[in-house]
């Protein structure tokens, strides 16, 4: 639906239903890894005479924390094909064919002085029997903007600010959570009188972030521990680079 009320005020509504056929995975890695069992570790170098807190430390080391995803452990081996493209791989990326996925979703917006669009999608992830696979996209985001324009004096200011939740994500070797965040984007313009085509623009990307993270500390090379939400950052994907506050002035001249 899209309908226009008093010639200025524009509001937009849709809802789908999508059914995918033979639905194609991101690029994953098909060869899995074996570890040794951390415990199997532990008990092993502890009957060996080694002091428990130190076994128990080497077997998590080793063989890694199911209770910590952030202690992988190192793999024993990689369970791979014997003959793929001639060669025998260590580790093996591939496509994976799906089958059929059904969703649906819905996104709403306005359009006027004030604004506002707001999208939903019904899964993050679609269960193939034998695995989760991540739609590698959010289920709602929304999106919130303000405008201001004064023709008489040449002015105009606007802000923008965005939401998105979490969602999973798997795209070849990055796998991994991204955690929602918030941002907040301002704009200011102004047209010299006199020459109405030339004007000065600037523009502040990410000026707050909400549920963002920490830079690095320049002198330790580590995350800070705190900050405020005007020195936080976002990732997009697992991966992508962190993207923080920056700004951009333009003169513009229209022709």
């Amino acid at each position: 639906y899209k309908g226009l009320i008093g010639d200025r005020f524009l509001l937009s509504a849709n809802a789908y239903y999508t059914r995918i056929k033979d639905f194609t995975s991101a690029l994953q890695v098909s060869t899995p890894h074996a570890f040794l069992n951390p415990f199997d570790i532990e008990m092993y170098l502890r009957g060996l005479g080694l002091p428990a807190p130190q076994a128990r430390a080497i077997g998590v080391a080793i063989g890694g924390d199911p209770d910590d995803a952030s202690e992988v452990g190192i793999p024993l081996s990689v369970l791979t094909y014997e003959n793929a493209g001639g060669a025998i791989p260590s580790a093996h990326l591939t496509y994976q064919n799906l089958g059929d996925v059904d969703l649906f979703g819905a996104d709403a917006g306005t359009n006027w002085e004030l604004g506002a669009t707001v999208a939903f999608v019904s899964d993050d992830t679609f269960d193939t029997g034998t695995e989760l696979v991540p739609l590698n996209a959010p289920t709602f985001k929304t999106g919130w903007t303000v405008r201001f324009r004064d023709e008489a004096s040449g002015f105009n200011a606007g802000a923008l600010f965005r939401t998105q939740n979490g969602f999973p994500a798997n795209s070849g070797v990055y796998v991994g959570e991204v955690d929602g965040y918030g941002t907040l984007d301002m704009n200011f313009g102004y047209r010299f009188p006199g020459a109405r085509p030339v004007s000065v623009q600037l523009g502040l990307q990410n000026l707050i972030t909400l549920n963002g993270t920490c830079g690095l500390d320049e002198d330790r090379g580590i995350p800070k521990s705190s900050c405020g939400m005007f020195s936080r950052m976002y990732q997009s994907f697992v991966g992508a680079p962190l993207l923080g506050r920056y700004g951009m002035l333009r003169l513009v001249w229209e022709f």
